[in-house]
């Protein structure tokens, strides 16, 4: 990654830490307003109340007044906190969208890279011919995949004489240059090769 991206990507982080924030602020302060809300009961109470004449009834309608008022308030923040955690939803979704279109590009770039090494090896290999054993005299060497699950070389592959085990000669060496692809030999593994 080049320092540009790094930077960014730290902008980013620094965001997304500061809208969480914002959230938390944000749900704190509904709670707060909506612990503020009179009760069922206390409503009904207070409808009670207000229908009798006199102070009682007026201190009554009063508090139902501001009750009502701030319950519409409550109503407009909520609708306003919505749109705003909508929009910043859709921003989310382009955002997801364009991460898995960058993701795709990148796992076909993968893919080209890997059968061009692929090809190169198979070129190289065939410019240097086959490697022969130590026997007399000496076979052309075959390639085998460690299929051992203790081994530590586990599905590395190897050239080895192409003799039965007991007839083989000492000659074996790693080659490294052709993809292990564990996943897929454990795969096959499980299904019995």
């Amino acid at each position: 990654r080049t320092e540009a991206e790094a930077t960014a990507a730290k902008v980013e982080i620094a965001c997304e830490r500061i809208l969480a924030l914002r959230s938390m602020q944000e749900l704190s302060a509904l709670h707060s307003a909506s612990s503020r809300m009179l009760m069922p009961s206390q409503a009904r109470n207070l409808l009670l109340d207000a229908g009798t004449p006199g102070p009682d009834g007026e201190a009554a309608r009063r508090e139902l007044t501001e009750a009502l008022a701030a319950m519409s308030a409550l109503k407009v923040q909520l609708g306003e906190l919505r749109e705003q955690k909508s929009e910043v939803v859709q921003a989310l979704e382009v955002k997801v969208n364009q991460m898995k279109e960058h993701n795709c590009t990148m796992e076909a770039a993968l893919k080209t890279a890997e059968a061009e090494q692929e090809e190169q090896r198979q070129a190289d290999l065939a410019v240097q011919g086959p490697s022969l054993c130590d026997c007399n005299p000496p076979a052309e060497m075959i390639l085998r995949q460690v299929t051992a699950l203790n081994s530590q070389d586990f599905s590395r592959w190897y050239w080895v004489c192409p003799k039965p085990v007991r007839r083989r000669c000492g000659r074996k060496f790693f080659d490294d240059s052709v993809p292990r692809n564990t996943a897929e030999l454990v795969d096959r593994l499980k299904n019995g090769f």
